[in-house]
């Protein structure tokens, strides 16, 4: 069976959602449609070529011949299933009027929070004409269902989790260095994600308290130069990277390097940047807004905390507590791995992901 999936091409959590199902997948044949402004992210091409997977590009600053050219390659492929996972709704469902046999199923990746009124309208139509929609919690799913309370939503709505491969994580060796405190998000420099009150975390910090932090910070993005602009006009250099990450490898020895993770967000679906710090046994310190509450605990298995994240000096006494108490450390670091491997493996996810597909087979 040929299952088309359309991803955003810059780095972001669809990579995520979509290359550890394809790769446990040996049954069906798959093709990647990746849509964006930018080019496609280097370790996305990477992986299809190990994985042996035909991909495409679809430049949409080129609009007039975006629609054409998405057209002429679903005509090529002629897929039995498209999985959606960014935008472009009226598109397929034209598709869909003159290929009436092929099953679209969406992916809902953005938070309600941070949703326009042009996604609202995209909603609208998703949830009446596509035969499934896929939420990554139970959470959103009952939110968005409780928005949408005058369409049957729940009925052709279905919950998969976003799962990872489990690797090997010593605990014994997740400390902090007490010259060094390393913290870090990876993220998408795009509306919603608060990558400025990073910036001006530690520019607080070293007027204030003067803690020994330096934070990285992965992606690209349209604020990709505003956020490097900021950053040197503010002189910290020294302070905040910018990294681009070009492989797997390298992105799971950045989390594992971490001694906290820092997530400043309007709003998630759920967040797969904070799953990869989980499942590297990382403490998290992030925004209270949904999609992350159910990811950072606060009764059982304490992982972290969630925080204001405009409240600077309440963080920066949190990081100091976690950096300065062993014990606390230890505990933070051993509950946010069990929170990954009793909720995010790719075992639990791919169970799912495989049943939705096989109803269409």
């Amino acid at each position: 069976m040929k299952i088309v999936h359309i991803i955003y091409a810059g780095m972001g959590g669809h990579g995520d959602v979509v290359f550890p199902k394809i790769e446990r997948d040996i049954e069906n044949e798959y093709f990647l449609l990746f849509i964006g402004i930018e080019g496609i992210f280097s370790n996305y091409i990477k992986t299809c070529k190990r994985l042996n997977i035909k991909y495409y590009f679809i430049d949409y600053k080129k609009k007039i011949t975006f629609y054409i050219k998405l057209i002429q390659i679903l005509n090529l492929i002629r897929p039995k299933i498209i999985f959606l996972h960014t935008g472009h709704i009226f598109s397929l469902l034209s598709y869909k009027f003159f290929n009436y046999h092929v099953k679209l199923i969406s992916f809902q990746h953005v938070s309600l929070n941070i949703k326009n009124i042009k996604s609202y309208i995209y909603d609208f139509f998703e949830f009446i004409f596509f035969d499934k929609v896929v939420f990554l919690t139970s959470t959103y799913r009952n939110k968005v269902c409780k928005k949408y309370r005058f369409i049957s939503l729940a009925k052709k709505s279905t919950i998969i989790s976003t799962g990872l491969n489990n690797f090997k994580v010593d605990l014994n060796k997740k400390t902090i260095d007490r010259k060094k405190i390393n913290i870090g998000m990876s993220t998408r420099f795009v509306k919603g994600k608060k990558i400025l009150n990073l910036i001006h975390l530690i520019k607080y910090n070293y007027e204030t308290l003067k803690l020994p932090l330096f934070l990285s910070i992965i992606g690209m993005g349209v604020d990709y130069r505003n956020i490097k602009m900021i950053i040197n006009k503010f002189n910290l250099e020294k302070y905040i990277k910018l990294k681009s990450i070009v492989s797997e490898n390298e992105l799971n020895k950045w989390n594992l390097d971490l001694s906290i993770y820092l997530h400043f967000s309007d709003g998630e679906t759920a967040s797969t940047s904070i799953i990869r710090a989980l499942r590297a046994g990382t403490p998290v310190i992030a925004s209270n807004v949904t999609g992350i509450k159910e990811m950072v605990r606060r009764k059982q298995h304490i992982n972290g905390y969630l925080v204001n994240d405009k409240n600077f000096h309440h963080i920066l006494n949190l990081i100091k507590q976690v950096a300065y108490n062993k014990k606390l450390y230890k505990e933070l670091s051993k509950n946010s791995l069990y929170i990954f491997k009793n909720n995010y493996t790719l075992k639990m996810s791919f169970k799912k992901y495989s049943k939705l597909i096989k109803l269409y087979e």
